[in-house]
């Protein structure tokens, strides 16, 4: 799966206005791992941001 900035960007905004609406441990949880994802995927370097 692809991401790009403005599509993580995007999501990242949405996240925070739901986040003040509702402090779901679960979503917040699946932000996160999608987040963590994201930003793995697009390093130029074989290791992994969040270990």
């Amino acid at each position: 799966m692809e991401f790009t900035i403005c599509c993580i960007q995007s999501y990242i905004k949405n996240s925070l206005l739901r986040e003040e609406e509702d402090d779901d441990e679960q979503e917040q949880t699946e932000t996160w791992e999608f987040l963590r994802k994201a930003l793995d995927e697009d390093r130029l370097s074989n290791r992994p941001l969040f270990p």
